[in-house]
């Protein structure tokens, strides 16, 4: 992410592996004005404006949808 903020990018887009660990570079991107969205997770961080905001599916739906296609198209 540091090098995305060397150079100097419009934007930054993560989908974090841990939810830890992050305020420091996220502070790094903010002062350079560069927002950072997260996708799929959010993190563990004190200072929620350090990010815009987390982009994450509803996997709830995504398996009732998943469900009722298998229902209505399963081999007889």
């Amino acid at each position: 992410m540091r090098s995305f903020i060397a150079q100097g990018v419009d934007a930054i887009f993560i989908a974090p592996v841990v939810a830890t660990g992050w305020e420091p570079v996220l502070k790094e991107a903010k002062e350079a004005k560069i927002p950072v969205f997260l996708l799929d997770r959010s993190i563990d961080v004190k200072d929620k404006d350090l990010y815009m905001t987390t982009v994450t599916a509803n996997n709830v739906l995504e398996g009732q949808l998943i469900g009722d296609w298998l229902g209505e198209n399963r081999r007889r």
